[in-house]
C-alpha cells in the first residue's frame, strides 16, 4: 500500500510526509548522533468533542482522530538511560535503575516516563536497555507526546515481547 493511500491524500501529501520524516531523522542525528539502528513511530492526534477530563472520574469522552500526529525517532542505548527530547521542551532523562516516584518536586514529563517504565517492569517486561527518542510534534501537547513515545518505545525495547500480555 502506498503512503498516499494511508494518509488519505495525494502525492503532494505523501511527499510532505516523507520530508517531515527525513527532517525528524535529521533532528535525531543532530541530538544523539548517527551510527545506530533507528525505529520510527507515529501516532495520530485526537480531539475530544465532548466530555474532556470527565474520564478522570469514570465518565465518558467522545474523541475523534485528526490529521495531525506525533513522530518519534528512536534508537536503543547500551545502558539503562532513557532520554526523550520533545520539540520545544527540555530533554527528559531517567534511569531504568531508579523507577521510584520522585515526590519532592513539581511533577515533570520525566515522572510520566518513570511511571510508565515502572508499570512495564511491574508486569514483568524485562527492561534491560534504555533508549534515546526525539519527538516531532505536528500539534500534540508535550505530555501526550511523551506518553505515546514511552509506551510505544518500551513495547519496542522489551526483549521478550511475549511478556507484553498485559497490554492486551
Amino acid at each position: 500500500m502506498h503512503i498516499a493511500a494511508v494518509l488519505g491524500g495525494g502525492e503532494d501529501l505523501a511527499e510532505a510526509y516523507r520530508n517531515r520524516l527525513l527532517c525528524a531523522i535529521d533532528s535525531f542525528v543532530q541530538l544523539y548522533g548517527s551510527g545506530r539502528e533507528i525505529a520510527i513511530f507515529s501516532a495520530p492526534g485526537r480531539t475530544e468533542l465532548g466530555g474532556n477530563h470527565t474520564d478522570h472520574q469514570h465518565g465518558h469522552v467522545l474523541a475523534a482522530s485528526i490529521n495531525l500526529d506525533v513522530i518519534a525517532v528512536v534508537a536503543r542505548r547500551e545502558d539503562t538511560t532513557i532520554r526523550v527530547h520533545s520539540e520545544g521542551f527540555p530533554e527528559d532523562e531517567i534511569s531504568l535503575e531508579e523507577l521510584e516516584p520522585v515526590t519532592d518536586k513539581k511533577p515533570t514529563a520525566a515522572e510520566l516516563i518513570r511511571g510508565i517504565a515502572a508499570r512495564f517492569k511491574q508486569y514483568g517486561c524485562p527492561l534491560e536497555t534504555g533508549f534515546d527518542a526525539d519527538l516531532n510534534r505536528f500539534s500534540c501537547r508535550h505530555v501526550c507526546s511523551v506518553t505515546f513515545c514511552t509506551y510505544a518505545v518500551l513495547t519496542f525495547t522489551c526483549k521478550d515481547r511475549t511478556d507484553l500480555h498485559f497490554l492486551q
